[in-house]
């Protein structure tokens, strides 16, 4: 219990900071700060695995810390005034008893992908990343590995008490988004108050989530690193007092999202699109992370790339991750010296883009494309895959806000999510075989990447400023206004 107590506390000091620089106060400080703080110890791991160095759990997580302490020194004012908060330091206190608890129930499903991520964990602490396979580190990664690692200091191999934690810490993330959101645009306390309380019963109450916060794999850190980027894209940076922590955060999170699945770059960059085209946004806040995106891309790729080299030479998919690296990096640089190159419409067109590839894939390979949508169909609404009938109530929701409701500042949280549609189905052909039926099918499990995100996308129409007038009432108006108030810039 010792080393989980030390490892959230190592998580808290990398995380808070950069949250408390950022603006955030109250307990909303300490879900956001955990959130960033796994980004910040995976993206220090990762760090010095590409460098090639040893990356022991100990000095990983003495180097997440020094983010923290760096970036709390050098706004040392506002984290000394938000960490004094009671609630924030009751918050600390809650946290230190849940891991306690979480530590002695240890609850938590294993599955034969658990026991890889965890093989790799060990590796990483025992100095001995060389004796991993180039396959095992381009299907399973680097960031669950990481975070779970420091349980070998006591003797295992997975933290008992970190998924269930970061679970709390997702749902805390919602629901600072939704109150900020909403707050943004002139909403009522006391209704802001019900959103999130229905929110926050939604997402608990779809029974893939609590099975996913207490499973050892990553998909659950995707969901909350992507939920938290999207969620402060849709924000923009008019909430914080620093858009540099903002953007650091931003940075942490992408680099997290790579090194977490195969498709993780893909999925960072559907998530970022959005950003490139706000005009209200300083040209480095909005392509920073887009350099962050290529970089890590790039440098991960090649290190899998050498791995590869030593066994029996570099697969397709490697090679062209890397080129996707180069490309992205060099559009970053382009862009931030054309900053109003891209035109406002691109999330339109790569999505009409993503699904034009899947109907020419259909037509070649039109048995891929069948299967896929039966198994999908199966899983989601036929109780095949244990999502009951929860995903499907939500695709309707999700339809309906947006046919009802008009918000263009919305496109940060609605383009990830329908565009997740083609991309997964796009995923299918380029890993030549469909889906399958049955609770371990590979998009069974990636589906929960995008509920919380979509969750909040629901919550997210009390913001519209206008909503459109049945037919029935005879309007001549395409929209009415909503009583709030729109006051951020969508771009």
């Amino acid at each position: 219990m010792t080393v989980e107590l030390f490892v959230v506390a190592a998580l808290l000091i990398g995380g808070v900071p950069v949250a408390a620089s950022a603006g955030l106060r109250g307990p909303s400080v300490l879900a956001v700060g955990f959130v960033l703080g796994s980004a910040a110890a995976v993206s220090v791991g990762a760090l010095l695995v590409m460098l090639g160095l040893v990356s022991p759990p100990l000095l990983v997580l003495s180097m997440t810390a020094g983010v923290g302490i760096v970036m709390g020194w050098m706004d040392r004012a506002q984290l000394l005034t938000t960490i004094r908060q009671p609630s924030v330091l009751g918050g600390i206190g809650t946290a230190f008893v849940l891991v306690a608890l979480l530590w002695r129930w240890g609850a938590l499903n294993l599955t034969p992908d658990s026991f890889r991520y965890v093989t790799t964990g060990a590796l990483l602490a025992e100095g001995n990343l060389g004796e991993a396979t180039g396959s095992l580190l381009l299907s399973r990664g680097l960031a669950v590995p990481v975070l779970h690692s420091p349980a070998n200091l006591s003797g295992e191999f997975h933290l008992r008490s970190l998924t269930p934690l970061f679970a709390v810490a997702t749902l805390g993330v919602l629901l600072w988004v939704i109150r900020v959101g909403l707050r943004q645009a002139g909403v009522e306390r006391s209704t802001i108050v019900v959103v999130q309380v229905v929110a926050s019963t939604l997402l608990v109450s779809i029974n893939r989530f609590v099975f996913h916060a207490f499973y050892v794999n990553g998909h659950l850190f995707i969901a909350g690193w992507l939920l938290l980027l999207a969620g402060s894209i849709w924000l923009g940076t008019k909430y914080a007092r620093s858009p540099a922590a903002v953007t650091l955060g931003r940075c942490l999170l992408v680099v997290a999202i790579v090194l977490a699945r195969p498709d993780g770059a893909l999925l960072a960059g559907l998530v970022l699109l959005p950003l490139l085209v706000q005009r209200s946004e300083k040209a480095s806040v909005r392509f920073v992370p887009l350099l962050a995106l290529g970089a890590v891309t790039l440098g991960w790729n090649v290190t899998i790339a050498r791995v590869f080299q030593q066994e029996f030479g570099v697969p397709f998919e490697v090679r062209a991750l890397i080129a996707f690296g180069v490309v992205l990096a060099i559009a970053a640089i382009v862009l931030m010296a054309l900053p109003d190159l891209l035109p406002r419409q691109l999330g339109l067109a790569v999505e009409a883009t993503l699904w034009a590839v899947v109907v020419v894939s259909s037509i070649r390979r039109p048995d891929i494309l069948k299967d896929s949508v039966r198994a999908t169909y199966r899983n989601t609404l036929a109780g095949d895959g244990g999502w009951g009938v929860s995903l499907g109530v939500l695709g309707i929701l999700i339809l309906i806000v947006l046919l009802v409701s008009v918000d263009p500042a919305r496109s940060a949280l609605r383009f990830p999510v329908t565009a997740f549609i083609p991309f997964a189905l796009l995923l299918a052909f380029l890993r030549d075989g469909a889906y399958r039926v049955g609770p371990g099918d590979s998009l069974n499990r990636m589906l929960i990447h995008i509920v919380p995100l979509a969750v909040l996308l629901l919550a997210s129409a009390f913001a519209a400023p206008r909503w459109r007038r049945p037919v029935a009432a005879g309007a001549d108006d395409e929209a009415s206004p909503c009583p709030v108030v729109r006051v951020v810039d969508g771009g």
